[in-house]
């Protein structure tokens, strides 16, 4: 039967210092803060025993910055899916720029792996949070088919809620914090959420924040 770990990226560098965003070129697209690198860290830990055979993560860069720490962890290869990202909503952000070239990324972040398959190409602006929730869906189910195994998603919050409630039809309640792993089993009767497990971090997020 198949698994999935769906895991929100780790803290933001920008809810830890809320002046970061002033002066940012991508204000969009922050890094992780060094809380956040330490939930990464200590994710990739608690999926070391479970069996995971693929990562696939979000392109933005908190997200990536999370797989592949997840992926250094468990020696495997980081694959982007652009149908991971984050909910485009323009009363949030400019989402205009996009994301960086994978090429680019791969400088500091070698387990990228070129070639991922990209099942959603996402378009700026997307005015309907439904729009985010049936796309995340749609992505992990056609993700979990490809595989045998059990697979990481690493991404965000509004998504994590989508790609839960999608599967289990509504009958999962997803854990949205930073580094939250939300384990969903596919049974006979269709997707069950099993648990959702902070308990390996350190540092938990005491407030969700979205934005």
């Amino acid at each position: 039967m198949s698994k999935l770990f769906v895991i929100r990226h780790g803290m933001r560098i920008d809810h830890e210092d809320r002046s970061w965003k002033n002066g940012a070129a991508r204000p969009f697209d922050p890094p992780l803060s060094p809380t956040g690198e330490d939930q990464a860290r200590a994710t990739g830990a608690y999926l070391k025993p479970e069996g995971v055979e693929a990562i696939y993560a979000s392109p933005l860069l908190r997200t990536v910055q999370t797989g592949h720490a997840i992926a250094e962890a468990l020696d495997l290869p980081l694959k982007l899916e652009g149908g991971l990202v984050e909910w485009l909503n323009p009363k949030w952000y400019d989402f205009s720029e996009g994301w960086l070239d994978p090429a680019v990324l791969k400088d500091d972040f070698p387990r990228l792996q070129g070639g991922s398959p990209q099942l959603v190409q996402p378009r700026f602006p997307e005015i309907e949070e439904i729009t985010c929730k049936s796309r995340v869906h749609f992505v992990a189910r056609q993700l979990a088919t490809m595989h045998e195994g059990p697979i990481a998603l690493i991404t965000h919050g509004i998504c994590v809620w989508g790609i839960v409630e999608g599967l289990t039809a509504g009958q999962g309640e997803a854990n949205d914090k930073t580094c939250a792993v939300n384990v969903l089993q596919k049974e006979i009767s269709g997707w069950k959420l099993e648990k959702s497990v902070v308990s390996h971090l350190d540092k938990q997020e005491e407030t969700v924040s979205f934005i």
